[in-house]
């Protein structure tokens, strides 16, 4: 339970506190006895600290996306004259691009291959399972 009577400025500063603290190793029933406030309370200030940490990285991702995308439309727009005029070297440029932008965005989601127990009335062992569907991509 938060601190009653406490300003807003104070129980930020017990959210820095608590999340330092935890940061360092403590747990909450130890956060709580050296603060003087309830465990409950500190585990509430820890899952909001959490929920902003998570909140910062997405946005911190996002904004890389959007980075990373405009560099690569500069970087595209650069050799585009080039790959117009069938120059072999800024059209494998250019594929390096598409591939990167691909990769970026989650375009290219790797191949799942099913591993487990022999297929029905085939008898191949889970590994001649993998290497036969490794040697039907080659």
């Amino acid at each position: 339970m938060p601190p009653m009577g406490f300003t807003r400025h104070q129980r930020v500063d017990y959210r820095a506190k608590v999340w330092s603290l935890r940061l360092a190793g403590k747990l909450p029933r130890d956060i709580a006895a050296e603060l003087g406030i309830s465990k409950c309370y500190v585990k509430l200030l820890i899952s909001r600290a959490l929920q902003d940490s998570r909140a910062e990285v997405a946005r911190a991702c996002v904004d890389h996306v959007a980075e990373s995308q405009d560099r690569l439309s500069v970087a595209m727009g650069a050799i585009w004259p080039q790959v117009e005029a069938g120059d072999p070297k800024a059209i494998a440029t250019y594929l390096a691009i598409e591939d990167r932008r691909a990769r970026l965005l989650g375009l290219d989601a790797a191949a799942k291959v099913k591993i487990g127990g022999p297929s029905e009335g085939d008898g191949m062992a889970p590994i001649a399972i993998v290497v036969s569907a490794a040697q039907a991509k080659v």
